[in-house]
């Protein structure tokens, strides 16, 4: 489960973005309901920048997230 390996997380209206301990990618939630989130979306850190590691299976080890201006940023 995420809640299981949660590092960061950031809100940016109906969008809830996770990272999560174990893998190279982001997850995304989308509001479904009041107090629902659903329709997990995966973003693999490694089509948008080079990453140290091949497998996806590693950690790229986020711990933070943060929303500016209309742009995701991570920092691990």
């Amino acid at each position: 489960a995420l809640r299981d390996d949660l590092s960061a997380v950031a809100r940016t209206g109906d969008d809830l973005w996770i990272a999560v301990d174990e893998g190279t990618a982001l997850v995304r939630l989308t509001r479904t309901a009041p107090d629902t989130w659903g329709r997990p979306t995966r973003f693999p850190v490694g089509a948008l920048v080079d990453l140290p590691v091949d497998d996806p299976e590693e950690e790229i080890d986020v711990e933070g997230l943060a929303v500016d201006d209309g742009w995701l940023w991570l920092c691990g």
